[in-house]
């Protein structure tokens, strides 16, 4: 899941843009998060980019799965990948995983 997301950091920003990644716990679980300092996801699209076969950038050469992917393994194990913006204006990815114990 994570490969996945910081992937697509690397991928879809122009060439040279900072990378954040980072992680944080909370009372449930813990939070790791990609960001970008890209174009960012228009806000009609932030929903769909979790949907099969949809893609960032209609030039893009990936089948349009990971994101897709990343969230299904993610919510079989009770968490979730959630999109964001980053103060920037580019796309941040937060893999919500919960912890047991």
């Amino acid at each position: 899941m994570l490969h996945n997301l910081i992937t697509n950091a690397v991928r879809y920003p122009p060439g040279g843009s900072p990378i954040e990644v980072g992680m944080a716990r909370s009372s449930s679980g813990v939070d790791v998060w990609v960001g970008d300092d890209g174009p960012g996801i228009p806000a009609e699209r932030a929903q769909s980019v979790f949907s099969k076969f949809t893609s960032f950038d209609e030039t893009a050469t990936g089948a349009g799965l990971g994101l897709y992917i990343a969230r299904t393994i993610a919510r079989a194990h009770g968490g979730d990948v959630l999109l964001g913006r980053q103060p920037s204006g580019g796309a941040r990815f937060t893999l919500r995983l919960p912890t047991h114990g």
